[in-house]
């Protein structure tokens, strides 16, 4: 009992899927020499399916281990498949107008401009330390990281009212009744473009709103969309590149495939899996949920 409370978690996932590989083979009647490629299709098609993208690319590493370990001369390429087994919402994809309609729908400018930051391509930690210094007086760009990051005439907009912004409003949509403590007034002397709620503990607002402040805020303000847009760094993130590459196919006819997308991130810096990316951008702007710009 003491050994099996060991073993890993990978461990036990490994030998589950053994199992099932084993048990495939018995019910077919084939064997290590007998087994072929469309078999092994087969067997990913029952055991494979799955919304979660690490799941799939694990299960894969695992599947190729096991016809190693059972001298079997096939390898599955994770990359051919990730299209046919891993279900995207696309509709959590956002174009560039989708989340201007979500920004529109919000009540607070500060809330806008931290969703709009999140498309366009900023970390959540680098928009809650956002200066009003940092941006120009023109608000053509914002200093960020000693990179400026170009505003177009939307996030122009937002940021100067971000700034101006007096008061928060502890509402999810403009249509909800306003009660005496659902809003709170910021410090104005406050350097930060999205201010704190003040009190003892953040020198009077005067300190950057904490991280877990927002992150929970963005899960709050999410539930104005639930089914359709899931407010995050990392899926705000993700709609931007896409909508970047599309840009790129519509105005300058790139193609994307997997080899012209891993080499797009690695000259962007941009830390993403290219097979999951491809599989969104060609269900979201090509497949049968196809949405303008």
């Amino acid at each position: 009992m003491k050994g099996n409370s060991l073993r890993t978690d990978k461990e036990r996932k490994l030998e589950r899927l053994n199992r099932r590989f084993n048990a495939y083979l018995n019910s077919k009647g084939l064997n290590n020499d007998t087994i072929k490629l469309n078999d092994i299709e087969d067997f990913m098609d029952e055991n494979f399916r799955t919304g979660n993208k690490s799941s799939f690319y694990a299960n894969v590493n695992y599947l190729n281990g096991i016809l190693n370990d059972n001298n079997i001369d096939i390898k599955i390429k994770s990359r051919d498949y990730a299209d046919r087994y891993i279900h995207v919402d696309d509709e959590l994809v956002l174009t560039k107008s989708e989340v201007k309609s979500v920004c529109n729908a919000l009540v607070n400018y500060t809330d806008k401009f931290l969703v709009y930051m999140l498309f366009m391509g900023l970390k959540i930690n680098e928009v809650r330390n956002i200066k009003v210094s940092d941006v120009a007086d023109d608000y053509s760009y914002i200093r960020v990281n000693s990179k400026n990051v170009l505003l177009d005439d939307y996030a122009k907009r937002i940021t100067r009212l971000a700034i101006k912004q007096d008061v928060y409003y502890k509402l999810l949509n403009v249509n909800a009744d306003l009660r005496a403590r659902d809003y709170f007034e910021f410090n104005m002397s406050s350097p930060y473009v999205i201010k704190s709620l003040p009190s003892k503990r953040n020198g009077n607002g005067m300190n950057p709103v904490a991280l877990t402040t927002l992150q929970r805020r963005l899960i709050k303000l999410s539930e104005n969309f639930e089914g359709t847009a899931r407010l995050n760094e990392e899926s705000l993130n993700t709609s931007k590149i896409l909508y970047d590459m599309f840009e790129l196919h519509v105005n300058n006819g790139v193609e994307w495939h997997i080899p012209e997308i891993e080499n797009y991130l690695r000259v962007n810096n941009i830390h993403k899996n290219a097979a999951e990316l491809y599989h969104k951008y060609n269900s979201r702007y090509f497949g049968s949920k196809r949405r303008c710009m």
